[in-house]
């Protein structure tokens, strides 16, 4: 049986709503992400040892289901000072505050002890 016109639209806009469907998804994330660190946009901020030293910056945030921070994916330079490593560090081991994370109870040597992240975001 043909389609009449009015169906052929109604399926083409239905395809056509998908990429914005995905896109407001996506920026929803980005959204809470921002909310949640009282209105600092959390990935590109450096990262901060609980001694005071830079030791790296976010590259990505993991959200709870109640649009919280979880976790959050940062690079530091390898031990040896060749390349980076990615690491992950999980609530509450961190603080958000003034344009920059803070790592609550853990040195600049203490993240260097710490393994690799895994390549995927859990």
């Amino acid at each position: 049986m043909p389609r009449t016109m009015v169906q052929r639209r109604m399926v083409q806009s239905q395809h056509n709503y998908r990429p914005m469907l995905v896109a407001a998804l996506v920026l929803s994330a980005a959204i809470a992400a921002h909310a949640q660190s009282g209105g600092t946009q959390i990935v590109g901020l450096p990262v901060f040892s609980a001694d005071g030293m830079k030791i790296g910056q976010v590259i990505d945030v993991t959200l709870s289901a109640d649009r919280q921070v979880e976790q959050i994916r940062f690079v530091t330079g390898s031990p040896l000072g060749l390349g980076e490593r990615t690491l992950a560090i999980a609530q509450p081991a961190f603080i958000i505050a003034a344009g920059r994370i803070r790592l609550a109870d853990l040195s600049a040597d203490d993240v260097q002890a710490l393994p690799n992240a895994p390549a995927e975001s859990p």
